[in-house]
C-alpha cells in the first residue's frame, strides 16, 4: 500500500540497532547508494542524505526527544537528479518503556513550496514602483546593522520638485530609472 504514495518517502531509525532504513520506492526520488544505513549515529555526516549545513537542524531535534509525538523539521536532501531540495521532515517518535526506541519518518518534497513562499516574500518586502525597500523591512535592517556595530552614515534627502530636478538632470521622465539611481 505504501508503494502507491509516490511522492512521499518513508523511512525508519532504530534507535536500539542505531539503523537508517528507507522504504525500496525513496531511490525513485532521494539519491541513496543504499536502502540501509549501519551505524547511522556514527556516519551520517558521511552521507550526502542531507545537505551538511542542515545535520545541526537534526541533530537538535535528537537532543529533546521525549513522548510520543510528532517532531518537524525543514531540510534540505539531496534528489536524484544530484540537487538538494527542501523536504519537510515529519518524524514519529516510538517509545517503549518511556524509551525513545525508534523514529518513523515521513519525507515531503517541499521546494515548489518554498520557492513561491521566497518569491512572495521578496515581493513583500520592496515597493513595487521604486524597488525600494518598504518601511518595514528597512527599519529591521538598519535595526541589525546598529546592533553589529556597523559604521556608515544615512542620508535622507528632501528636495522640492523634484520631478522637475530629474527631468533636468536626465532629460527622461523615467521615475524607475531615477528611484534606481537615487537609492545607491
Amino acid at each position: 500500500m505504501l508503494e502507491q504514495f509516490d511522492d512521499v518517502i518513508i523511512a525508519e531509525y532504530d534507535i536500539l540497532q542505531d539503523k537508517l532504513t528507507f522504504l525500496p520506492q525513496s531511490q525513485r526520488m532521494l539519491l541513496l547508494d543504499q536502502l540501509s544505513y549501519c551505524h547511522f549515529s556514527q556516519n551520517y555526516k558521511e552521507t550526502n542524505i542531507v545537505l551538511p549545513d542542515d545535520w545541526r537542524v537534526i541533530e537538535n531535534l535528537f537532543v529533546n526527544l521525549s513522548d510520543e509525538e510528532v517532531y518537524k523539521c525543514e531540510v534540505r536532501m539531496q534528489f536524484h537528479d544530484g540537487v538538494y531540495k527542501w523536504c519537510m521532515l515529519d518524524m514519529l517518535v516510538k517509545q517503549r518503556y518511556h524509551q525513545p526506541y525508534k523514529i518513523i519518518c515521513k519525507i515531503t518534497d517541499i521546494s515548489q513550496h518554498k520557492a513561491k513562499l521566497e518569491s512572495l516574500e521578496a515581493k513583500a518586502i520592496r515597493d513595487a514602483m521604486t524597488g525600494l525597500y518598504q518601511k518595514n523591512t528597512f527599519q529591521e535592517k538598519v535595526s541589525k546593522l546598529i546592533e553589529y556595530n556597523v559604521k556608515g552614515c544615512f542620508l535622507i534627502l528632501d528636495l522640492d520638485n523634484l520631478m522637475k530636478i530629474l527631468y533636468l538632470i536626465f532629460d527622461y521622465p523615467h521615475k524607475h530609472y531615477t528611484f534606481k539611481y537615487f537609492e545607491v
